[in-house]
Formats: C-alpha cells, structure tokens, sequence
C-alpha cells in the first residue's frame, strides 16, 4: 500500500482459514498476525 496522506483504512480485519500459512500483518508493517494460533487479527485504522 503506498504510504501517502489520501490514502486511509478503517476497520480492517484478516482471518486464517483451516490455520494453514500466516498473514502477518493487515496493511503494511501494522496489524496483525493471522495464523493457527490467532485465527483473527483486527487493525481499528491505518495510518
């Protein structure tokens, strides 16, 4: 995601299905992670 002052997130959530893989984040370097361990990670907003 480009890093610029338009750009805004809200609300954000990822799930891991059948915890297989991770997802470590949400958007770039913040939320997260989402694997077999923690099924949903949440992010409230970005930037």
């Amino acid at each position: 995601m480009p890093d610029r002052p338009d750009v805004r997130f809200r609300n954000m959530v990822t799930v891991s299905l059948g915890g297989t893989g991770t997802i470590r984040h949400v958007v770039n370097d913040r939320g997260g992670p989402s694997d077999s361990a923690t099924d949903v990670a949440d992010l409230v907003s970005y930037p």
